[in-house]
């Protein structure tokens, strides 16, 4: 690990510890219900699993803290967003709420401000990540919620396959791009 991941993940430490339990697994994966995921913020607490290559665990963590930043700066809309991706998931598990379309475009909002957040964060850390590996990968993710909604599973090959995020841009696609994004980006998930 080198100076500039400790310094990070230290200051990580100092900087939430107060509001939110941090813990890191050695698994590969974190459950939050039936869901399988690499890491999970909400409002009291952080999980992520390091037991992926350090490259990935890292850049969720990055990620992860975006989460925590983002409660901070606006309390109500995350709890707004948190809400829409409690809706998308009692769909994704058989229930029917009302409004899942809506719920889910909340949910890509939520996520893509947190992308632009970290991607800035690995930027003025001078973290170890591809940069534009991450940025073609969070692109896939949030393009990846179109699907999971058609498909009503969750679509983690999206950030997985290199079919898919290896053809995305190289820089975040703009919000509008991606709450409407193009029959050929769309087609990549076919």
């Amino acid at each position: 690990m080198n100076s500039e991941v400790a310094a990070f993940i230290g200051q990580c430490v100092l900087r939430y510890h107060k509001t939110h339990t941090m813990t890191f697994c050695r698994d590969k994966i974190v459950r939050l219900g039936k869901t399988k995921c690499s890491g999970w913020c909400d409002d009291k607490s952080l999980k992520v699993a390091t037991g992926s290559d350090f490259e990935h665990w890292l850049g969720v963590l990055v990620h992860e803290t975006c989460h925590i930043d983002q409660i901070r700066a606006w309390p109500r809309w995350y709890v707004r967003a948190e809400k829409g991706l409690s809706r998308l998931d009692a769909y994704l598990n058989g229930k029917k709420p009302n409004k899942v379309r809506k719920a889910t475009l909340e949910t890509i909002r939520l996520e893509h401000d947190c992308e632009a957040r970290s991607i800035a964060k690995i930027r003025r850390h001078k973290l170890p990540i591809d940069l534009p590996v991450y940025i073609q990968k969070a692109n896939a993710y949030l393009l990846g919620y179109h699907t999971t909604l058609k498909e009503r599973k969750w679509c983690f090959r999206a950030y997985r396959d290199k079919t898919i995020w290896g053809q995305m841009p190289k820089r975040l696609l703009p919000l509008k791009d991606v709450l409407r994004p193009s029959a050929e980006l769309l087609s990549l998930f076919a």
